[in-house]
């Protein structure tokens, strides 16, 4: 924390523990130099009255494999309540202990008061990747509802040790769906596709979705992944995402938006792929440029294939690009040049005889770790999610009780848009705001439009195409007594085209 006024730093709290710390023991000894991750992306959230700012973390580095990080991992994926002022820990609850699924803790959280009994219980709430909700008194850090720690399975990966248990709340139930079934498929004789099984060329011919199902493990929450593939559901996008809740401060009701997307997550050891041993060049590529642009470098979504680079970019161009970054590519300014080369040469498929029979053990310094290689929503070949409608949605959840007061699907998939076929919702990034008039707003979905529902019944109140996919969170103000909404249209999500707009709608 800064101090505002003259820029000094006020006080800092190791996510990652140092020596002497609580949560020191939860990672290996030397972590706090190493480690990465366990980082606040998704906003805080402050009681002014109180002192207390609530802090969600994401999870440890790296995000599908442990081994070089034994331990709970304290205090990644931990909802922390903070001293504003000291940065003292007040309490802490951690949601995923050693995360082996990138399930960050997605957003800010929502402070409320809870009616329980006519006692008014200052309230904060968290919602997660996997589509559940936490609340806790914001005093104390005390559940208030159930909590159930439950047993699962270890994990196969050589290195690493999966936690033994994880806790879930019995109430609220979740607003995502939890566990992937043949009976639960839109279309099980379609061929499959995910991300990794793309561009493989005229002969490919891919399993039926029923087939591709049977090859791969789906048997809900905390299956660690494997080199087999393991179905994420919710996956990697939630659940819930970064738009976060909208909380009634009046009623105790929150609305959230899930989506509904099941994902397909592989792994490989480092240095390997299908049993056979890579150049160092493809070692080092699988290690730092499969996790964003595919398993085969085919592209996940707006990141580019890499398979054809040489078409595109020159060793030159590539280089430069690799250490200095471009656009949304990251720099990489830790490779050595001898690794920028590899990586490049690699690519382009001029690696030497000589290098590619080279025994490169030193390359090989985390033969012991594994790779995700393959990563992408699980969908058939018209583009639909494999399991049936509907594939978002928008939820009323009353948070004095953990019960919803309603349920509607988000969003329509153009292709089905039909008065014969019900409303499908879609995949939708970017949360509701409400308004003291009991409307609510959000845009979020696929078909790019905002919407108004009627915060006490779901119904739809009004619609609009905006010019691009609003997938942001909009905001509400007042100028000479007139209320405006806001909203960011940015697009590029699910295969949507890019916006650079702000649209702004006056409210009656």
């Amino acid at each position: 924390a800064y101090n505002v006024k003259t820029g000094a730093m006020e006080w800092i709290f190791h996510t990652i523990p140092q020596p002497g710390e609580f949560g020191y023991d939860t990672w290996p000894k030397e972590a706090y130099k190493t480690a990465g991750g366990a980082n606040n992306w998704a906003g805080m959230a402050l009681d002014a009255e109180r002192g207390i700012v609530y802090i969600p973390t994401g999870s440890a580095a790296f995000d599908w494999y442990g081994g070089d990080r034994i331990g709970d991992n304290l205090f990644a994926n931990t909802l922390l309540a903070l001293d504003a002022k000291t940065g003292e820990r007040i309490w802490h609850f951690q949601m995923v202990r050693h995360d082996l699924w990138d399930r960050d803790l997605p957003a800010p959280p929502n402070l409320f008061y809870m009616n329980r009994n006519g006692e008014q219980i200052p309230a904060v709430a968290q919602i997660t990747k996997s589509g559940h909700v936490f609340a806790f008194n914001r005093v104390t850090g005390e559940s208030l509802f159930p909590l159930e720690e439950k047993e699962y399975p270890s994990t196969t990966l050589e290195g690493d040790v999966a936690s033994s248990t994880q806790i879930l709340p019995l109430l609220p139930k979740p607003f995502a769906k939890q566990l992937l079934q043949e009976k639960d498929l839109y279309a099980p004789d379609q061929p499959a596709f995910v991300d990794d099984f793309i561009d493989k060329g005229q002969n490919f011919d891919p399993p039926s979705v029923r087939e591709k199902l049977s090859q791969v493990t789906s048997n809900g929450q905390f299956i660690p992944i494997d080199t087999r593939g393991v179905i994420l559901y919710p996956g990697a996008d939630g659940g819930g995402e970064w738009g976060g809740a909208a909380m009634d401060p009046r009623t105790g009701v929150m609305y959230v938006n899930g989506n509904e997307m099941a994902w397909i997550v592989r792994m490989a050891k480092v240095g390997e792929k299908d049993g056979k041993l890579l150049s160092p060049g493809g070692t080092l590529t699988q290690i730092h440029c499969v996790r964003c642009h595919g398993g085969d470098l085919q592209g996940l979504g707006a990141i580019p294939e890499l398979k054809t680079i040489k078409s595109r970019l020159s060793a030159i161009e590539i280089r430069t690009m690799i250490t200095s970054g471009k656009g949304a590519m990251p720099a990489m300014p830790n490779l050595t040049k001898d690794e920028v080369r590899k990586i490049s040469e690699f690519l382009l498929g001029v690696e030497s005889v000589d290098e590619e029979k080279e025994d490169h053990r030193a390359e090989r310094q985390f033969s012991s770790r594994y790779a995700m290689v393959g990563f992408g929503r699980f969908k058939d070949d018209r583009g639909f999610p494999v399991m049936k409608p509907p594939w978002g949605t928008l939820n009323a959840i009353d948070l004095n009780s953990g019960e919803y007061l309603w349920q509607i699907p988000l969003g329509n998939e153009e292709l089905l848009n039909d008065p014969d076929y019900p409303i499908s919702g879609t995949e939708n990034y970017g949360g509701p705001v409400i308004t003291a008039g009991g409307v609510l707003f959000i845009a979020a979905t696929k078909d790019e439009k905002l919407r108004a529902f009627n915060m006490k019944t779901g119904e739809k109140l009004w619609e609009t195409r905006l010019p691009a996919g609003g997938y942001a969170t909009p905001a509400t103000y007042e100028i000479e007594g007139k209320q405006y909404l806001v909203i960011a249209c940015g697009g590029g999500k699910m295969g949507t085209a890019p916006g650079a707009t702000y649209m702004a709608f006056s409210l009656p």
